[in-house]
This record gives structure tokens, sequence and C-alpha cells, in this order.
């Protein structure tokens, strides 16, 4: 079980690697939508589309926190176990 959960929480962690290339992603498009001025429904169809990804990567951080936060709780409580025995 010890195992199994120090493998989830690497998962977790390699998790939050990718949200912060996300993250990057997100800035750089910011940045090539202020430079290519097409008109006003694609600025605001760029805008929209750069909104969904932060809240949906917001969210998925949030969750991948969450998800460690149990995972470590569980190899503490399986640490404990083990040296108390």
């Amino acid at each position: 079980m010890l195992i199994y959960a120090a493998m989830h929480a690497a998962s977790a962690l390699r998790s939050f690697y990718f949200f912060q290339r996300i993250e990057r992603l997100e800035g750089e498009a910011r940045r090539l939508a202020t430079l290519a001025a097409e008109g006003p429904n694609a600025a605001a169809s760029r805008k929209q589309i750069v909104t969904d990804v932060v809240q949906l990567r917001h969210a998925g951080e949030v969750k991948s926190y969450i998800d460690l936060l149990f995972l470590a709780l569980v190899i503490l409580l399986c640490v404990a176990k083990i040296v108390t025995d």
C-alpha cells in the first residue's frame, strides 16, 4: 500500500509540472492574442478560450492538491503504523 501511495504521489507531483507548462502556454496565448488583432469577434473568441483554459487548469490544480494531500496522509498513516509495530 505504501509503494502504491508513493507512486501516486509521484504522479501527482508530475501533474504540477504539466500545469506549469499550461500556465506558460496561457501567457503565450495572451501575448499572441494582443499581437494578432483580427477584429472584435476573433478577439472575444480567443479571450473566451483562454479564460476556459485558465478555469480548467485551476480546477485541475485544486484536484491535484487534494489528491496529493490524501496520498500524503495515507503515506503518513502507513509509516506511523510501521514505526509503532
